[in-house]
């Protein structure tokens, strides 16, 4: 049975191991490999097949040192890749670790060069090789995955731990069948041979099985000793009321002998049994009482100690073959459902439209469940403000209902620190609804909803829609362009990270990026060209080399590529050799890193009529800058000086910022993130986004992007 859920697990590492781009594997407490290395990533595989010393004994050594902590670990490597380990545990002690890898980030890239020189000087040429096949790993898709790694490890700690327990299920199950030679029997046949085995071992003229039910009653459920005995079945005792409800009570051996004249026989005599003793023994499973197993004798005389003894060790050992039953009962719907949950897996990857894949969840849980309904609901962009839904034991007039209820509770009002949490409540007409959100990028983008029949289906139930949510959230990230950084966001990142280590270059782009989108629109090109023209802009402060490697194949960076190379021509060229993209964005980038050596902004190659045209807009463009600086400076010295940039305190001067909302700003200028700038700034995110809204008011802008180019182009400055 272990190595059956290990197959099944590598399976589904190796699609995590897929979408995530990293060489992962499973290993124990003690570095020993659990699964075999999944992924093609050459950097990585170089690592772990390393020859001295054993792979096994440098995983032990970084389970030392990183210690057990149930969260994950980014560990630095060979003094520079890095390595994702999650350790996660089964039960209460730690157990296994999963390892992730390699991730390098641009700072150390040239560090880690060295290195390989130094220390792999023998096959350096390879080490580089496998070195450049991994991208630099920006900050966000490094949170991105981690998240990815502690989802797997949760899936891995679900299913180890169900084989775990299936072994211990299957030594006890050994054990009682040593006893009572019934392996594999139901729960019927299990208490019919308790209660012939007591009354065999202990010499009884009755014995029988009263089972506890949910009401705090106990129910005779199975009788031997003739047919007189059989009027107990289905009699009912209250905890506390007789022999039986006492021992349900106080959950101890009870045993009484003389009982003639006691009235808590009477639950016998009115059946018209007349026991002269009577013995019973608490079943419990896990510190919860099952039933009572229980018999007497109708003669004089008392039950020995042997017999009594005797009585105690076979309810034990029922107990322990009524937990193997359910347990096992319990393991093969646990089973059904975690071989729907890698069929899922499986047949999920195939999938290339979203809509199938909310009809996937949707069926999914609903059929493996047998719930009142199910329902999927996503957030589609092409939908607007509304939302996806797709349903199963509702009628349209319901899904309408519960996808407004739902989409108020989970997107709108939707408690911080809660972003993973299941929510579970009963609705009006009394069923018991489970949420799962599944996350995209930090926000909850979708909620598969099922609606159980009682509060505990939900323990049982809980963990596979977790892990079926899980799946649709990371293929419908992977469908719409959130598992992989498209190629917008990967120019965002970028162009972001430029601000941080090239401020002067940054400067340019933003100014690059305005200038060419306004004159892209003054010749009325089409805005997916003009889309193309600005992301070339915001990658125009990269190095040539660095954007082979990282964008190679990106439409701006193709863009930027001509451009350059059209302005390295020194003499006329023929103009259909060059786009009238490349053209436009030749002549910007030459006039936004030439604007005090006029002479060198001329692009020969450049169609005349354009370069014409450019000049123009250029000319009229500064004559507008040069009235606002005359304006804003109320009667500087020199009215036809052409300034870039206002001087400092115009901010404070003509926007009216709060002195709260400058100390958001000013983090927004440094690059902040809105968590971290709730973070130094001691409040919440929501304040945080709140502040940034009346910002970009004020300003007149309507992101974060024109903000930036609206402080750099304008001369507007604050103090940092």
């Amino acid at each position: 049975m272990w190595k059956t859920q290990i197959k099944k697990l590598q399976r589904v590492q190796d699609t995590y191991s897929s979408v995530c781009g990293l060489s992962m594997f499973i290993t124990d407490a003690a570095g020993a490999p659990l699964t075999r290395i999944s992924g093609d990533q050459a950097l990585a595989r170089k690592i772990w097949e390393q020859p001295q010393p054993s792979l096994q004994e440098r995983l032990a050594a970084i389970i030392r040192e990183v210690g057990w902590k149930l969260r994950p670990v980014v560990y630095q490597y060979l003094r520079g890749p890095k390595m994702i380990v999650m350790p996660f545990k089964i039960g209460e002690q730690p157990a296994f670790y999963v390892w992730s890898g390699m991730i390098i980030e641009k700072q150390s890239r040239e560090l880690i060069r060295r290195i390989i020189e130094t220390d792999f000087a023998d096959d350096a040429d390879d080490w580089r090789r496998a070195l450049d096949l991994v991208p630099d790993t920006p900050e966000s898709l490094k949170d991105e995955l981690v998240e990815k790694v502690a989802q797997f490890a949760d899936i891995a700690s679900v299913w180890l731990g169900q084989a775990q327990s299936d072994e211990a299920h299957a030594r006890d199950l050994k054990r009682v069948h040593d006893l009572f030679g019934q392996a594999g029997a139901a729960e019927p046949a299990v208490l019919q041979t308790a209660a012939e085995r007591l009354m065999a071992a202990a010499k009884l003229d009755f014995a029988g099985f009263a089972i506890s039910g949910e009401d705090e009653r106990l129910c005779v459920q199975y009788m031997v000793g003739g047919e007189d005995c059989e009027k107990l079945i289905g009699a009912q005792a209250c905890l506390g009321e007789g022999f039986l409800g006492q021992i349900g009570l106080t959950e101890k051996m009870g045993y009484w002998e003389d009982v003639t004249w006691d009235p808590r026989r009477g639950f016998f005599t009115d059946k018209g049994l007349h026991p002269q003793a009577f013995v019973g023994f608490p079943a419990k499973i896990k510190d919860q009482l099952v039933g009572v197993l229980f018999g007497g004798r109708f003669a004089p005389g008392g039950i020995t100690s042997e017999s009594i003894e005797l009585g105690r060790l076979i309810a034990q050992v029922l107990a322990s073959q009524l937990n193997t039953v359910r347990l096992e009962e319990a393991a093969s719907q646990q089973m059904a459902r975690l071989s729907t949950l890698l069929g899922v897996a499986q047949a999920i990857v195939d999938v290339d439209d979203p809509r199938s894949v909310l009809f996937m969840l949707a069926d999914v849980s609903h059929h493996l469940i047998q719930g009142a309904f199910s329902c999927m609901l996503w957030k589609d962009p092409a939908a607007g403000t509304g939302v996806q839904a797709i349903s199963r034991g509702m009628t349209a007039e319901q899904m309408e209902h519960y996808a407004q209820d739902a989409a108020v509770r989970q997107f709108t009002n939707r408690p911080e620190g809660t972003l993973r949490h299941p929510t579970v409540f009963e609705a009006d007409n009394g069923i018991v609804v489970c949420e799962v959100p599944l996350v995209c990028s930090g926000e909850v983008k979708g909620i598969l909803g099922v609606g159980l029949h009682n509060e505990k289906e939900v323990a049982v139930y809980r963990p596979f829609l977790t892990a079926l949510s899980l799946l649709g959230e990371i293929r419908l990230q992977h469908l719409q362009g959130a598992a992989r950084l498209q190629d917008r966001e990967r120019t965002g990142l970028l162009h972001s990270a430029m601000a941080e280590w090239n401020e002067p270059a940054y400067r340019e782009t933003v100014q690059a990026l305005e200038l060419a989108r306004r004159f892209a629109q003054k010749l009325r090109l089409p805005e997916a060209e003009i889309e193309e023209l600005s992301e070339a802009c915001m990658l125009s402060g990269c190095e040539p080399a660095f954007l082979e490697r990282t964008a190679g194949s990106h439409p701006g960076a193709k863009l930027l590529r001509d451009a350059r190379g059209l302005m390295q021509e020194s003499g006329p060229k023929p103009a259909t050799s060059f786009s009238m993209k490349a053209q436009v964005l030749s002549l910007v980038l030459r006039y936004v890193r030439h604007r005090e050596n006029q002479a060198a902004i001329p692009c020969p190659a450049v169609e005349p009529e354009l370069r014409q045209a450019f000049a123009a807009f250029v000319q009229g463009e500064r004559v507008i800058e040069s009235l606002i600086s005359l304006r804003e400076a109320r009667g500087a010295a020199d009215a036809d000086t052409e300034k870039d940039l206002p001087s400092p305190g115009l901010m404070e001067s003509y926007i009216p910022l709060t002195p709260r909302e400058r100390e958001v700003f000013n983090l927004i200028l440094r690059g902040l993130s809105n968590l971290e700038i709730a973070e130094k700034l001691f409040i919440s995110t929501h304040t945080v986004k709140n502040h940034i809204t009346k910002i970009y008011e004020k300003l007149g802008v309507s992101d974060r992007t024109q903000a930036l180019a609206k402080v750099y182009l304008t001369g507007l400055q604050v103090k940092i």
